[in-house]
């Protein structure tokens, strides 16, 4: 290997919990690192050091190699010089170079591997290329203080030096340091070695030691285009048949996208009606006529064209042949769909209050279903804040602008508008339909006829009529009445749906059609405002409009899912006894020690005279990476049992041991706690063997092991299984058995 990437990676951080793994963006910090590792094209060999089994399988599911670190250079006092000489070591590695890259660089890019792989190919003097940044401040005019705060400077012989006339001081940026093996293998420090130091700019080296360090680095990441650009492609309706809701959502949704890194395209059908709305993202136009697969064939040519991997569909005309014929060329495909019509996106929104995933989606596809999904922008209202009455009423009428077929609705509104001494004002009627207004309105004015606005607000009315669409659920964010009525087929008139909402005042399509049932709707919404508004209040706290900022999460895993990470069973039942396993919580750690200094179980351990104190216990309790299990009937602890995953040479081990916590007869209880055990380690260790050591004198258990299929230890076996259990000599068996 020429070049060799080294990534140290241990499990524990104090000051960010789980640092090395934190969520930056949609990734796990490390895999961002690897990524750019392995697009600089310059490594034969990407190889994280880490003792945890978590960032070790995010480090594997970013194609990057591990190595198991040995406990000495894994607490926060371990310097990171012996951690890469023991990965030289273990991976004997000879000659070449090594590029060590913290785990957390998120800011490093391939261009500054490559310029310090370049340099260092160069220059054969050099030792070492680093990244280095300039001190923002001379060092030279550093201040210090005493306990009383008095200052005094550091080098008085600068008291009177320009800033712009000191030398420049640099320090490490703490990204990378590239050196060769040998110097590595002497233990010789890049501070005190023949180094070049690659000046970075101001934010191209952010250190993430401080949770402020992180949200920081999060913001500067976005604002200075380091976020990779993946782009989706949102097929949308805008056909003139068309409402504004489909194009509305989708701008909402983009937004959203954009702030976590993507490039939105939206492709489109060519309709003026829309063009107020801004749009942020690129806009091509499709062709019009085009059929079910000639549509998705454009689509998947723009897709191909613009290196994006996920279509958007936010269209109740394209079908499932559309979606077959996108899926069959390998892109991702997310759909809106209120209809439950889309079989094999492999995301499916749908809105609708207590929506739940349809028996036609398969279990391997993603329903995002509820209100929580709702994506807006307006500007929501505190609901703890009493809304004063407007006197208003807007009648909005969604769709394209038609209104005729409903013209009992349109009385029944006018006639209570009147009745309640309340303006009522018209949004969206086409010209037929301000017609039908001018002509049914005694008191018309054309100044109550409003146009589609950006961000039409809907707070300024008590009570707004709509469909059951985007604006039902902006008027309820906004703190206004709903009144809705159903004006196509693709808008849900299940009032029992409605009513989770707390959205009391649906007008059904067979309500339509009866003026005096709409004016009682129409009536009740006025006379019991109170108590509807309370209950719009209690029932849509899960209304928050943040739908978007969900969905944008959801793609990210699509895109880049995160690894399963294997984890054993919380609680299993076994038969009908009421056995029941579960982790063991902080409550159980003394009774657990009590059961490791049983008489019984220290007889038969590799150092039966000791007893385990407290301070031991804990250590070992808190310091290591040790599942840790209690087996129960009834409420009665039975067994206390552990196991842990190690290494050897480059042999992966599952040990453990297990402790009575009762008295009488125990063996039944023994059998299906080892039982549950291999079961379940089958699942999440099947690349591991399970080193089992046992005291010849206990023949039970012996005899039991053998049964469930453990076999005696090879010699090298026995060597490895002495340096994990010190005190293991002639007097114990050692068997094994593998997990897969």
């Amino acid at each position: 290997m020429e070049l060799t990437a080294i990534i140290p990676a241990r499990g524990g951080s104090k000051r960010i919990p789980e640092k090395n793994i934190i969520d930056f963006h949609g990734q796990p910090i490390i895999s961002r690192v690897i990524r750019t590792a392995y697009a600089s094209g310059l490594f034969g060999k990407i190889i994280v050091s880490t003792d945890d089994q978590e960032v070790a399988l995010i480090a594997k599911a970013a194609k990057a190699d591990v190595i198991k670190r040995p406990a000495f250079l894994s607490d926060e006092h371990a310097p990171i010089l012996p951690v890469i000489q023991h990965v030289i070591e273990t991976k004997e590695i000879k000659k070449g170079y090594i590029c060590l890259i913290l785990a957390t660089a998120v800011f490093l890019k391939p261009d500054h591997l490559r310029k310090a792989y370049s340099k260092i190919k160069k220059d054969k003097t050099l030792e070492f290329v680093i990244g280095v940044k300039k001190f923002e401040s001379a060092p030279q005019r550093a201040l210090k203080m005493n306990r009383r705060g008095n200052v005094s400077q550091v080098y008085p012989g600068h008291i009177n030096s320009r800033s712009q006339d000191l030398e420049p001081l640099f320090f490490d940026a703490g990204l990378f340091s590239l050196g060769k093996v040998k110097a590595f293998q002497r233990g010789k420090h890049s501070f005190a070695s023949k180094t070049y130091g690659l000046k970075l700019s101001e934010f191209e080296a952010i250190d993430i030691d401080e949770p402020s360090d992180l949200r920081y680095a999060k913001k500067l990441f976005l604002i200075e285009g380091f976020a990779p650009k993946e782009r989706v492609i949102i097929r949308c309706d805008t056909s003139r048949k068309s409402g504004l809701g489909h194009y509305k959502r989708c701008i909402g949704l983009t937004e959203d996208l954009m702030k976590v890194g993507f490039d939105n395209i939206f492709f489109i059908e060519n309709n003026k009606k829309h063009s107020f709305l801004k749009n942020k993202s690129v806009v091509k136009y499709i062709k019009n006529g085009l059929n079910q697969i000639e549509d998705a064939r454009a689509t998947i040519d723009l897709a191909e064209a613009t290196g994006a991997k996920l279509i958007l569909k936010d269209h109740f005309s394209l079908d499932h042949s559309w979606d077959e014929c996108v899926k069959k060329s390998g892109l991702k495909l997310l759909a809106f769909d209120e209809l439950n019509n889309t079989t094999i996106a492999d995301i499916v929104v749908n809105y609708s209050p207590e929506a739940v995933k349809p028996e036609t989606l398969s279990t391997k596809y993603k329903f995002l279903g509820g209100e929580q999904y709702f994506i807006s922008n307006i500007k929501k209202r505190d609901k703890n804040v009493a809304k004063k009455m407007q006197h208003k009423v807007l009648f909005f009428v969604g769709g394209t602008g038609n209104i005729k077929k409903h013209e009992n609705l349109v009385r029944a509104a006018i006639s209570k508008a009147s009745e309640y001494n309340l303006e009522i004002y018209w949004l969206g009627l086409n010209i037929d339909s301000e017609k039908l207004i001018q002509r049914l309105e005694n008191n018309f004015s054309r100044k109550r006829i409003l146009p589609w606005q950006e961000n039409n607000s809907w707070e300024n009315y008590d009570f707004v009529i709509c469909p059951p669409s985007t604006v039902l659920f902006e008027t309820i964010l906004q703190g206004s009445i709903p009144i809705t009525y159903t004006l196509s087929k693709s808008q849900t008139d299940n009032r029992n749906s409605w009513l989770s909402l707390g959205h009391a005042c649906h007008i059904t399509r067979n309500e339509l059609s009866d003026q005096k049932k709409i004016e009682k709707i129409i009536d009740i919404a006025i006379k019991y405002a109170k108590p509807i508004h309370k209950y719009l209040k209690d029932y849509s706290k899960n209304l928050d409009g943040n739908g978007g900022r969900r969905i944008a999460h959801e793609i990210i895993q699509l895109i880049h899912p995160k690894p399963k990470i294997r984890a054993i069973k919380k609680n299993i039942l076994t038969n009908n006894s009421k056995i029941l396993i579960r982790p063991c919580s902080i409550k159980d750690i003394e009774n657990f020690r009590y059961a490791r200094n049983d008489i019984k179980a220290r007889s038969v351990s590799t150092n039966p005279e000791r007893l385990i104190s407290w301070a031991e216990h804990l250590e070992w309790w808190l310091g290591n990476d040790i599942d840790k299990f209690i087996m129960e009937q009834h409420g009665k602890s039975l067994i206390y049992f552990w196991h842990k995953a190690v290494s050897q040479g480059n042999r992966r081990f599952l040990v453990g041991g297990w402790f009575p916590a009762c008295d009488g007869p125990i063996f039944n209880y023994v059998v299906k706690m080892l039982s549950w055990q291999l079961s379940e380690l089958k699942k999440s260790y099947p690349d591991h063997t399970w080193l089992a050591t046992i005291n010849k004198k206990n023949k039970p258990v012996l005899a039991l092991n053998l049964k469930m299929g453990f076999k005696y230890a090879d010699p090298l076996t026995v060597s490895f299984s002495k340096n994990i259990f010190p005190g293991t000599n002639d007097d114990f068996h050692v068997l094994t058995k593998d997990l897969n």
